[in-house]
């Protein structure tokens, strides 16, 4: 790489260019596709930076005598920089080839060796002129040692990259389809950078050093390398998210079938009691895929029906499963025709018995005697029940909260009453209801609930649930669901 006038401009800015080009690839490799810094990628692109502002330092200074040392320190990084870039290559493509050595003693020799070697050569080069020496003009001049043992090394590593790689091309695609489609990118690579410094030679008119840049041929195959390879992982995260999402669709399906039907209540419920004695609808709309609200209702027995509103710390599919898990628990309890109180108390004590990700519920829990419409109930740190009497308004009954379920195994939980006469409503909901939010993260709040359900009051529960559900849609103007939003209405007759 001469230093002549019109030439330097050239040989400065091509190894510019490519150090540029190198310098984008490892921003997007780190930040963009999130690979480590220790990928045997990130490494080569690291080197291919270096390589680059080695060799611009390299067209800079030779030939001129006045920058001799500067001269060294652009040849001694270069061919350390350059070496290393190449040993990464076949450290990558073996590795994805599982040909890596896994023997200490052979990683050493071929990998460790090598490396301290090339190294303590270069570096001692301008006491010992083992490598290259720096002429009274200032000109690089290749020793026979640096074109064998060198350009040996480094032909070593890449040939044992790309003969593998051949073979993979062709006999695995059935097989290892992924190891093929890497086996095929490396030796299109391999075929590339030849190539690319042919066109060098023939735009330069001649095979010379003096013109030819090596860190373009390396930061064009660069690009189509980490192309391939990040389109590669693109492809298999889609794959991967695809395959969470079928799961997910799934455990919505499970989750939605493991909620109780109303049809099949009220069906009971007029073949035990001969009459319609009441009415009865609920929904849960989750935030995501799966919730962790859950609402529950089942016949304790022929006069008795156990009624659930409850609400898990968390969201997504670990609060579904501690959902499925807590509504079991409480219903096996509650069917053994425990009061309230005893029911949060034991199902309490249960859950916290296998807690290890200390989630918690909170829970409404109450038992309507059919017959007389008396409600007794307890409360697990969950949202105030809502009733309206018959005559008369929604309000908003403040009971007296307990500590939410799966914390401390002994906690007691306390227990009150209610009557519903007939044309009475009971309105359970989750905080998914009073905590949606407006564009200027305005709540809807407790009171703009009961507004809603005063304006319905004459409504079937269905009717009722779908007027708070459209309210909060509007209140919301747009914006993403916050919370899972769960209610249910009962009607007393």
């Amino acid at each position: 790489m001469s230093y002549q006038g019109i030439n330097l401009g050239i040989n400065i800015e091509v190894p510019v260019v490519a150090t540029i080009i190198m310098s984008i690839l490892i921003y997007n490799d780190l930040f963009v596709y999130k690979r480590s810094i220790r990928d045997n990628i990130s490494v080569m692109l690291f080197f291919g930076i270096f390589l680059g502002i080695f060799e611009t330092m390299w067209s800079c200074f030779e030939g001129n005598p006045s920058m001799k040392t500067l001269t060294y320190i652009g040849a001694i990084g270069y061919g350390i920089t350059l070496f290393f870039f190449v040993l990464n290559f076949n450290r990558f493509f073996l590795g994805l080839f599982k040909l890596l050595p896994r023997n200490k003693l052979l990683i050493f020799l071929f990998y460790h060796l090598p490396s301290i070697i090339i190294s303590a050569l270069c570096i001692s080069t301008p006491w010992t002129d083992a490598i290259f020496i720096v002429d009274k003009s200032g000109n690089i001049i290749a020793t026979k040692l640096f074109v064998t043992i060198y350009y040996g090394a480094i032909w070593i590593y890449v040939l044992s990259a790309i003969v593998p790689a051949v073979f993979y091309s062709f006999q695995d695609k059935k097989r290892e389809p992924a190891i093929a489609e890497a086996a095929k990118s490396v030796v299109v690579f391999g075929i590339m950078m030849p190539i690319i410094y042919l066109l060098q030679a023939v735009e330069y008119k001649g095979l010379n050093d003096d013109n030819i840049n090596l860190s373009i041929v390396i930061a064009i195959g660069l690009v189509y390398l980490t192309i391939r390879v990040n389109t590669r992982l693109l492809l298999l995260t889609k794959s991967q998210i695809d395959a969470v999402e079928a799961d997910l669709h799934a455990a919505a399906k499970i989750q939605s079938d493991a909620l109780p039907s109303v049809d099949l209540l009220m069906k009971d419920v007029r073949e035990l009691n001969n009459g319609d004695r009441l009415e009865l609808y609920a929904s849960m709309t989750p935030a995501k895929d799966v919730g962790g609200d859950f609402y529950d209702f089942f016949m304790i027995d022929d006069d008795h029906l156990g009624l659930v509103m409850a609400d898990v710390s968390e969201k997504g599919i670990p609060a579904a499963m501690f959902m499925m898990s807590s509504k079991s628990i409480l219903a096996n309890n509650a069917m053994m025709g425990k009061s309230p109180s005893k029911v949060l108390e034991d199902t309490n004590r249960a859950i916290c018995t296998n807690n290890r990700e200390q989630m918690f519920v909170t829970v409404w829990f109450g038992i309507l005697e059919i017959s007389t419409g008396i409600i007794k109930a307890s409360n697990g740190g969950h949202e105030y029940p809502i009733i309206k009497h018959s005559p008369g308004k929604y309000e908003v009954i403040k009971d007296r909260h307990g500590f939410v379920l799966g914390f401390e195994p002994g906690k007691k939980y306390t227990e009150y009453e209610m009557k519903l006469e007939p044309g009475a409503k009971l309105f359970l909901y989750t905080d998914g209801a009073v905590e949606a939010t407006d564009p200027n993260m305005k709540m809807f709040g407790i009171n703009g609930l009961v507004n809603v359900l005063d304006q319905v009051e004459d409504a079937s529960p269905k009717d009722t649930i779908d007027a708070v559900k459209k309210a909060i849609k509007e209140y919301e103007a747009g914006g993403d669901q916050f919370d899972d939003l769960t209610m249910l209405c009962l009607e007393y007759k």
